[in-house]
């Protein structure tokens, strides 16, 4: 589980594109499955992509409670065996 990028030009009270629950489906939620962080702004690719407004990366959680934060210039490869480790590699 990880932030998500958010652009706040798009992005406001009114509107749910990319921002609605996960249970409510139609544009996808707020699952990302993205290999890329950005750093929140105007004009950002969010729509499937992680973020934050850190400009060093975004935070994410594993499912043993740890947090840490995850750099925005982290190997593409790495973090592809953190999203998926459906593979069996230990990162």
């Amino acid at each position: 589980m990880g932030e998500k990028a958010f652009d706040p030009a798009i992005h406001a009270a009114t509107t749910w594109y990319f921002d609605e629950p996960i249970f409510s489906g139609g544009s996808h939620g707020t699952v990302r499955g993205g290999m890329v962080i950005e750093t929140d702004a105007p004009g950002i690719s969010f729509h499937n992509n992680w973020g934050s407004p850190h400009s060093a990366g975004a935070v994410f959680s594993r499912l043993d409670g740890s947090v840490e934060m995850v750099t925005t210039q982290i190997d593409v490869e790495l973090f592809r065996s953190l999203l998926f480790p459906h593979d069996s590699e230990v990162p």
